[in-house]
């Protein structure tokens, strides 16, 4: 399970149409936009929506991806694999982190927090990947950045 907080821009006039709630313990506030009108919604964003906060749950899997080198892979076994490549190719790693970007935009929040121990990689070696992801993002076509969270948090309730 997982939960991303994000922000985005919509015309004000058509937002307003939307009740607004309090939630995640006051925290923060939600529109609450019925699953019918999702598309006719995400029509009226404007630019580029940015992640602000993510939350993940025991046990969170990810976005399992049917392509390429990370096929059929877990969130952590993604970027076990994806050190693996990085220390044999540069030109396959550059490659996987193209044709994943998606996969590497959504677990990036997590894979910069979890332990991966369990793995055989230590602090330093997962730090030193999230760094490589980092800079070859940045250097990508992609046009806009990963998610730039000053602190990733857990589940809402749950304990560190």
């Amino acid at each position: 399970m997982a939960g991303y907080v994000t922000t985005f821009g919509v015309d004000d006039d058509y937002v307003s149409r939307f009740e607004r709630r309090i939630v995640g313990g006051r925290e923060h506030e939600e529109l609450w936009v019925p699953a019918e009108e999702l598309n006719e919604f995400n029509d009226h964003v404007d630019g580029l929506i940015e992640v602000d906060a993510a939350y993940f749950g025991d046990g969170f899997s990810g976005l399992i991806p049917d392509q390429a080198g990370l096929r059929g892979k877990n969130a952590v076994e993604q970027f076990a694999c994806l050190h693996r490549t990085a220390d044999y190719s540069g030109m396959d790693f550059a490659c996987e982190t193209y044709v994943q970007r998606k996969i590497i935009y959504c677990h990036y929040p997590f894979w910069r927090k979890h332990d991966f121990a369990g793995q055989g990689l230590g602090a330093e070696q997962r730090d030193g990947l999230i760094a490589l992801l980092e800079k070859r993002w940045e250097s990508s076509d992609i046009p806009f950045s990963l998610p730039r969270l000053e602190e990733q948090k857990t589940w809402p309730g749950r304990r560190e």
